[in-house]
């Protein structure tokens, strides 16, 4: 004869089932290296994204690190730098399978920064200054490398951006730059002798009215003709013209325009002209907003 056996669960014998349960993931540091994949560097002895949706976080300017191994989380996962930590990542080394990377923290945390000498962010989303009342401001400094997203790139109003340099690429679904009380974010591209790298999108590229644009171009080595296109956007919510700021063209004989496309191709393009003999003007035409500089 055959027995049935019906076993039932009780909230004791459920306690010992064991649950892989999302959390916060503290980085304490405690391996030999930088390395992410190291689970000494991690509280509780696991790795940042072993369960869905954790969070990897970094909360203090003793959690700053540069990692020399890429990770790929295992599951989506998010990573928050605040309280002045730092990542800094170099060429060849990727963080991969990210949900959303933040830096800034909660309210009454000071910002966290990304410092980008090279290699790849790639994900979903990084959002620079994540709440808008911390208590100070955000950073992601990219040099080289790159950033591939399949959502949002947003800076905060308490977030700065700064792009310095030609071998530097961000690229997402959309890219803004945001304000809250009155107080905006800032994008900031510094020319290298070369050049300059882009921001590129296949949805929209939106400025807030407080959001601030700054172009320093004195380490570049003018090439009269030379067109960079520093948004290549589907839409454009153009910089206003005011809180625009062009430095560096100085060189006798070397003028520039720059010209936001308000329709159709949705870009943000300097170009490298002769100096005019006379004072240029602030023109509107075609849909697009053109800037020259006007001489000292």
């Amino acid at each position: 004869m055959k027995t049935l056996t019906i076993t039932i669960l009780t909230a004791t014998t459920l306690a010992f089932i064991p649950v892989c349960n999302a959390a916060n993931v503290n980085w304490t540091g405690g391996g030999l290296t930088d390395d992410w994949n190291d689970v000494d560097n991690w509280q509780g002895s696991a790795i940042a994204g072993a369960a869905v949706d954790d969070s990897a976080i970094f909360s203090g300017a003793g959690d700053s690190n540069t990692p020399t191994t890429s990770i790929a989380f295992a599951n989506a996962t998010d990573f928050n730098f605040r309280n002045d930590a730092t990542l800094t990542l170099d060429a060849g080394v990727t963080i991969s399978n990210i949900d959303q990377g933040r830096t800034g923290g909660n309210a009454n945390n000071d910002g966290g920064h990304i410092v980008q000498n090279g290699g790849n962010l790639s994900g979903r989303a990084l959002l620079i200054a994540s709440n808008n009342n911390a208590s100070s401001r955000s950073s992601h400094t990219i040099s080289s490398g790159d950033v591939s997203l399949t959502d949002n790139y947003t800076a905060n109003s308490l977030g700065d951006v700064i792009m310095t340099g030609s071998m530097a690429t961000i690229s997402a679904e959309n890219i803004n730059f945001t304000e809250a009380n009155g107080v905006g974010s800032t994008l900031t591209f510094d020319f290298d002798s070369a050049g300059i790298g882009s921001f590129t999108t296949a949805g929209g590229f939106n400025a807030a009215a407080a959001s601030l644009l700054t172009i320093n171009a004195a380490g570049y080595t003018p090439v009269l003709g030379n067109t960079f296109t520093l948004i290549d956007a589907d839409t454009y919510t153009a910089f206003v013209a005011s809180n625009i700021t062009v430095n560096g063209f100085g060189a006798e004989g070397v003028d520039y325009t720059l010209t936001q496309d308000l329709g159709g191709s949705g870009d943000l393009v300097l170009t490298i002209i002769p100096e005019p003999s006379s004072t240029a003007l602030l023109g509107f035409g075609f849909g697009a907003l053109a800037l020259r500089r006007r001489r000292a």
